[in-house]
């Protein structure tokens, strides 16, 4: 988690804490605490090296391909590819999987 001060500050009185934001401060300085930095995101950029990204003009023009991860209640972990077309914000094919070389897509226009 990224809490800062603040945010720590702000959950403690939800949680019923009657504490002042001077003393949470004071404690936090005196612990040596600090909020991870943030990572710097790279923009995706197209494989040929251009800067400029390409729009979809029509559908099946450009699609998306996207991993997401999730994981079940006994701790096994669930892959999905998500095909997206770009133009009409329709997502063409889900498929799951526990390994990753168990994903397979084919996919034709």
């Amino acid at each position: 988690m990224r809490w800062g001060r603040r945010v720590l500050y702000r959950r403690l009185r939800l949680d019923g804490w009657s504490v002042n934001y001077k003393r949470v401060q004071r404690i936090w300085r005196e612990e040596g605490l600090q909020r991870p930095q943030s990572r710097q995101r790279k923009r995706s950029q197209p494989a040929d090296g251009s800067r400029e990204l390409l729009r979809a003009e029509y559908e099946h023009h450009v699609l998306t391909v996207d991993f997401q991860f999730d994981q079940t209640m006994d701790g096994r972990s669930l892959k999905f590819l998500n095909v997206l077309d770009e133009n009409s914000r329709i997502c063409l094919a889900i498929r799951g999987g526990r390994r990753c070389n168990s994903i397979h897509m084919i996919y034709t226009v």
